[in-house]
């Protein structure tokens, strides 16, 4: 059960227990979490399509979908909001997630929550709504008549709704930013495992490139324009050939009539 609430989470349990964290049972309850979240949005939405579809078997599948969709959503953002290493050849210093990237997914999240506790907020006072309805002699199947009553007669729903909202952003906020409470000990090995592993594919690479043109009588090594390969953030220094000149700056222009006046040599 602790293999499958990790894998829900989007944690390699070997790189996990290789690290002396003492809240493991946190992170795992994060995958819990993952799991309750799928659990509530199938309930939330099976609930309302009654209202729709009215078919049991067709309500359950859709409702199986979205919650799937709403479930993969939240462990693609708890996935991707990984610390972020400042210096490849420092993977020791790490910083947190970009705020506002995290916020964007977060408002998502948060978008993907209220849209699946609304319904369940319909279903836990669907008794005396029922009363309102039977006084306006409304129709019971409108849903519009029915939360329009629900957000006038019961405005501490909100209340509800903003508990649940908390309860599935936690995790979110722990894996984001919290070095005590999250999983900082985790991304800090993750990301050496990573760095390692690009580095051993890319020194790979370099003597498989070596070795192709060797095999055809050529000395020819690969080249690259930056000088942090294989990650590619720092490029070289340009080095212009001046032939013993001194280098002068110019615009475009200056350059394009310099090349007008140049001598052409059939």
């Amino acid at each position: 059960m602790k293999s499958f609430f990790l894998k829900l989470a989007g944690i390699d349990e070997h790189i996990l227990d290789r690290i002396e964290h003492p809240h493991k049972n946190m992170i795992v309850g994060v995958g819990f979490i993952v799991f309750v979240l799928f659990l509530f949005s199938f309930f939330s939405t099976a609930y309302l399509l009654t209202y729709l579809v009215k078919d049991t078997l067709i309500d359950c599948i859709i409702a199986f979908l979205f919650a799937t969709i709403v479930m993969n959503f939240y462990r693609f953002t708890l996935c991707s909001t990984m610390w972020r290493i400042v210096e490849f050849d420092k993977p020791k210093d790490l910083v947190h997630p970009d705020n506002i990237t995290t916020i964007i997914r977060m408002a998502t999240c948060a978008f993907f929550i209220i849209l699946v506790t609304k319904p369940f907020e319909l279903w836990l006072f669907h008794n005396g709504l029922t009363a309102y309805l039977d006084n306006r002699n409304a129709n019971p199947d409108n849903l519009y008549t029915n939360f329009s009553l629900l957000n006038h007669h019961y405005p501490a729903t909100w209340l509800i709704t903003f508990f649940i909202l908390v309860i599935f952003l936690l995790p979110i906020y722990f894996r984001t930013y919290s070095k005590k409470w999250g999983n900082y000990e985790y991304e800090l090995l993750q990301n050496s495992i990573f760095i390692a592993t690009i580095n051993n594919h890319y020194n790979w690479f370099l003597s498989q490139y070596k070795d192709a043109f060797r095999q055809r009588g050529l000395n020819i090594n690969f080249q690259t324009k930056y000088s942090d390969p294989p990650f590619g953030t720092k490029l070289k220094p340009t080095i212009v050939n001046t032939k013993g000149k001194p280098y002068k700056e110019g615009t475009n222009t200056q350059f394009y009539d310099l090349l007008d006046q140049m001598p052409i040599k059939s």
